[in-house]
């Protein structure tokens, strides 16, 4: 029964009459805001859903620190950590609990303020990542026709650096659609996004890469995390980054397949750093490296217990060999140091990242049984390392630029403009 429930929910979800409620009491609630006052101009930052994950985390970082002048940031929680340095001072978080989740005449209220922050806003902007993309449909929706709003105020608007899947909603698809049509800039952050998109007939689009390549600040690591890499710089033997994926945990079981490639580490003399990405509930990292060391670890491997920020993963990306991940920020910080990475791969979107490198052999799909062959690129990656650094190092300027032209039409406007690099 509850299954059947969630089946109606999700076919109402799609349909065109759901999407038009929602689009129309959006813009119902903007067309009736007030103005929000501010002293100085802005740009308005939507920020992705959570800080935490420290992919979005990364987005949020990038996105403001890539925009020049004041931002004011709508956030759904205070999970998110603030800007630190030169980017805090310019920069208002807002929290706008439900601006997302609850049903359309629910969030009246709330898309209202929001309609009034874009009527003073002079640009919007959007990290998409996967929620745009009609994994959620309702999500999906919420976030796109916010998004509308902007382009409805006529300001430059950029829905930045987002993954698409094949099988996207037809709904969803034309609320994209109709954003490209109005001037949004629409931004697919891999090569196989943007051909899924232009083949479903979405147009113009501009290929950029994920935020997270233009953002590049590292930070000092937690005190005994720090003791612990520099312990290891005392030999040669390779230190190995391990992302045990609690979200892909959810739909397969790959305690063993994990313990395969901790037993061909062990085997190698690698010392191994688990490095949670996730810290909630439904998809808890933590609570997987705990497993996976608990029952495949020694007295070398180290289990960090903090989420770290975006700075800190690319602070630790620099002591690694080698990155084995089921999460791809832990991959885009880790590429972005030129640190050889293993990912498993979600919905096309890591093979769209690593298309970038032209390394399809550093994804594998995560499925049970899929530990020989996670053991074999382990192998391949720890004894070619030299020659896919040369590779990441040549292939790396040429991302960042994608990633910088997630500011395209804020630098091509003219009250507002990306910080220079």
């Amino acid at each position: 029964m509850k299954e059947k429930l969630k089946d109606l929910v999700r076919a109402i979800w799609r349909s065109s009459a759901y999407r038009g409620i929602l689009l129309g009491l959006d813009r119902l609630a903007y067309v009736t805001a007030k103005r929000a006052k501010s002293e100085q101009p802005y740009t308005l930052l939507l920020a992705p859903p959570t800080g935490e994950n420290i992919g979005d985390q990364a987005m949020f970082d990038s996105a403001i620190h890539n925009t020049r002048g004041n931002v004011v940031a709508v956030t759904m929680s205070t999970t998110y950590r603030l800007p630190v340095g030169e980017d805090e001072a310019r920069t208002r978080v807002i929290v706008l609990a439900g601006h997302i989740h609850r049903p359309p005449l629910v969030r009246f209220g709330v898309v209202r303020r929001f309609g009034g922050l874009v009527k003073g806003a002079q640009a919007l902007i959007a990290p998409g990542a996967d929620t745009v993309d009609g994994g959620h449909t309702h999500g999906s929706l919420a976030r796109l026709s916010l998004l509308r709003l902007g382009a409805l105020e006529g300001i430059p608007t950029i829905l930045q650096g987002f993954s698409w899947k094949a099988d996207a909603p037809t709904t969803v698809r034309k609320v994209v659609a109709d954003l490209a049509r109005r001037g949004v800039q629409v931004s697919p952050r891999d090569p196989v996004s943007n051909r899924r998109l232009q083949a479903s007939g979405v147009e113009p689009t501009t290929q950029v890469a994920d935020l997270a390549f233009c953002y590049p600040k590292r930070e000092e690591l937690p005190a005994d995390l720090a003791r612990h890499v520099e312990q290891l710089a005392g030999d040669d033997r390779p230190v190995v980054l391990l992302n045990t994926s609690g979200l892909i945990n959810r739909r397969h079981d790959l305690v063993a397949d994990y313990g395969a490639v901790v037993n061909e580490l062990h085997e190698r003399g690698a010392r191994i750093i688990f490095t949670p990405h996730v810290d909630r509930s439904w998809d808890d990292d933590f609570a997987m490296a705990r497993k996976v060391h608990a029952a495949f670890g020694n007295g070398e491997d180290y289990v960090v217990e903090q989420l770290l920020s975006p700075a800190q993963v690319r602070n630790l990306a620099t002591y690694a060999n080698l990155v084995v991940t089921g999460r791809m920020h832990l991959a885009i910080l880790s590429l972005s140091q030129t640190t050889p990475v293993i990912c498993l791969a979600t919905h096309g979107k890591v093979e769209g990242l690593f298309e970038f490198f032209e390394l399809p052999d550093l994804v594998v799909e995560p499925r049970p049984g899929c530990g020989e062959q996670l053991v074999g690129r382990v192998a391949h990656a720890l004894d070619h390392a030299d020659e896919i650094r040369t590779q990441l190092d040549s292939r790396l300027p040429g991302v960042v630029e994608f990633s910088r032209q997630n500011f395209a039409l804020l630098e091509s406007d003219q009250s507002t403009a990306v910080r220079p690099a």
